[in-house]
């Protein structure tokens, strides 16, 4: 491990209470907001799948911080109709990440992103689905020994994951969407929902597809889900990443202004709170 570009050699031997709090102190950082640059090589004794990819390299870690560890399936997401139309799913947590250090100091970390087939005979994945495969398949895609515990909190038996964040260029229900109380959060690339409610508007058949700019909005939407801020329905409440449009009419016109909720980033003072309330459960 580097720490300021000083190889620093440590081996961490985990205990009960390491599992909790996973934090090593190494002496040299004194201050409490002092910043440190974090290059951590990791090695393991066992073959790792071919597919598994450690994105970690070098972190800024602030002492004030929440650090939340997240590991990600992904399945196509940069693809939409043969082409590469956006970025790589940790750079869409990364961005979403920002406005949580901002605004939260919560720092979402994606140690992992591994390829994921989502096989499926429907061509409208259900939620349930995405949900029962997601978290079935992370058992041996990220090597647990079981499914995906979906307890929300600083995990002891994801092998040190706090969240999961699934991603899929397939046609879901809707955009995203997290079950309550859970540690996971499910992203699609295209809303059916939204499809019909346009063809219904008598606009045809259109697909509207995530593009890359609003990525970091859906990862935002659904993570802070997590930490219990709640949809707001746009006749009541301002613009925000939570503010959701309910008829097309509403859609297409927050669309024309750049208010719709994947065009945003704010978060109402309603969540804000929520949220700060519930940061503590990854303490």
């Amino acid at each position: 491990m580097k720490i300021n570009n000083k190889e620093r050699k440590h081996v961490q031997e985990i205990d009960e209470k390491s599992k909790m709090h996973q934090k090593i102190i190494f002496g040299e950082i004194k201050e409490e907001n002092e910043e440190a640059n974090i290059s951590i090589e990791i090695t393991t004794t066992e073959e790792i799948n071919k597919d598994f990819e450690i994105i970690i390299d070098n972190v800024s870690i602030k002492a004030y911080e929440k650090k939340i560890f997240i590991a990600i399936l992904d399945n196509n997401w940069k693809i939409a109709q043969g082409k590469v139309i956006r970025n790589e799913t940790e750079i869409a947590v990364e961005r979403a990440s920002k406005y949580f250090e901002k605004n939260l100091g919560i720092k979402l970390i994606p140690l992992v992103r591994v390829e994921w087939k989502l096989e499926s005979e429907n061509k409208i994945i259900s939620l349930d689905e995405m949900h029962e495969k997601a978290i079935k398949d992370a058992e041996k895609l990220l090597g647990l020994k079981q499914e995906w515990i979906v307890e929300k909190g600083r995990s002891e038996k994801n092998n040190g994951f706090d969240m999961l964040n699934a991603f899929t260029n397939k046609t879901g229900e809707h955009f995203g969407f997290i079950f309550g109380g859970e540690n996971a959060a499910f992203h699609f690339a295209q809303s059916n929902y939204l499809q019909k409610a346009l063809n219904e508007a008598g606009m045809g058949y259109i697909q509207v597809t995530v593009i890359d700019e609003w990525a970091e909005s859906l990862v935002q939407h659904e993570v802070s889900h997590i930490f219990g801020a709640k949809d707001r329905d746009s006749r009541e409440y301002e613009p925000s990443v939570m503010t959701k449009q309910l008829t097309t009419e509403e859609v297409i016109k927050a669309f024309i202004e750049g208010k719709m909720w994947l065009q945003c980033n704010n978060w109402l003072i309603e969540d804000m709170k929520i949220m700060i309330e519930n940061v503590e459960l990854f303490k």
